[in-house]
């Protein structure tokens, strides 16, 4: 096509730097003004057959209209900047929504503590033991929030979590203690049932907590309207024939609508009025982060029961 001419932004030192180093052909996008008067992107190209055959003597000039082409190309990068801060926001949510579930529940119990401390100190003859060992147990669990959240913010930052050899049957008790007041105050029973001299595991101790903790408030949370049978909650520990360690909260709940069985652990999921849908997205999340899997299922009775497995650390007896 004609064009007056280009608009100054063709790099002629480059067009230079081609002729000498014997290139047989050049070419670059940029912007040139028509007879018209209109701006227009274009290919610019450039022919030398004379280094391909050496009598040809010609040098050939080209503008390709890509006028339509540049345009799309500048949209689509607009459009992949817009998605890409979508993404950001949708992580940002999650990790938002991740933080506020997690949390929840030290401060719920922190809360708790602090009702039953004053409630020992505000006796007639206050009981000094009781306020302080709900004092100590505030204390714990405002720690236990901030490691929720250190190990959160090493999530967004890539780190790594803090692997270290954990019995299974300890995490499981310290979980308990986290929402002992809570499972009270909704007058929910806990029979344990641990296996003696399980192997070890390797784990992050905070979040194979929060696990626990999740399974265990879920399946309080699904007793909650149960009145015609005792609320029961079974936390069951094994090992199977595969060396693989089992954990089991079965609770005498509603049981799973089926409709949503699948989707149980999607993130977002939910099927409380308040519930955000994360806790056993994060269950599975730290679960399967450990080389285990997480499934539940319907009892043959009342209720649910939520399970996961988890390697243990193969013990050598013989050294």
């Amino acid at each position: 096509m004609r064009g007056s001419g280009a608009s100054g932004q063709i790099r002629f030192g480059r067009i230079l730097e081609s002729r000498f180093k014997l290139e047989w052909s050049y070419h670059e996008e940029t912007r040139i003004v028509t007879l018209d008067g209109r701006r227009i992107d274009v290919l610019f190209t450039i022919a030398r057959p004379e280094h391909v055959d050496s009598d040809a003597g010609l040098v050939l000039y080209g503008f390709i209209d890509i006028t339509n082409s540049v345009r799309t190309r500048e949209k689509l990068q607009e459009l992949q900047a817009e998605l890409t801060h979508a993404a950001r926001l949708s992580v940002l949510g999650e990790l938002a929504a991740s933080i506020a579930h997690e949390v929840n529940h030290p401060i719920g119990a922190m809360a708790m503590n602090g009702e039953a401390g004053l409630r020992w100190l505000d006796r007639a003859e206050p009981n000094i033991a009781e306020a302080s060992d709900a004092m100590r147990r505030i204390v714990a669990d405002a720690r236990r929030a901030g490691d929720i959240v250190a190990r959160i913010r090493d999530v967004a930052l890539r780190r790594s979590p803090q692997q270290i050899s954990l019995a299974l049957n300890e995490v499981i008790g310290e979980a308990l203690q986290c929402v002992r007041y809570e499972l009270q105050s909704k007058r929910i029973r806990v029979l344990l049932d641990p296996a003696p001299g399980l192997p070890p595991v390797l784990a992050d101790k905070i979040q194979l907590q929060q696990v626990i903790v999740n399974l265990i408030i879920n399946g309080a949370q699904a007793m909650a309207t149960v009145d015609d049978r005792p609320r029961q909650l079974v936390i069951r520990s094994r090992q199977d024939e595969t060396g693989q360690l089992l954990v089991s909260v079965q609770d005498s709940g509603v049981g799973i609508n089926l409709e949503h069985a699948n989707r149980l652990f999607e993130a977002f999921f939910t099927t409380k009025s308040d519930g955000m849908g994360m806790g056993l997205s994060i269950c599975r999340t730290i679960i399967e982060g450990y080389g285990g899997r997480i499934w539940a299922s319907n009892n043959s009775g009342p209720g649910a029961t939520f399970q996961f497995s988890l390697p243990s650390i193969i013990r050598d007896d013989r050294r």
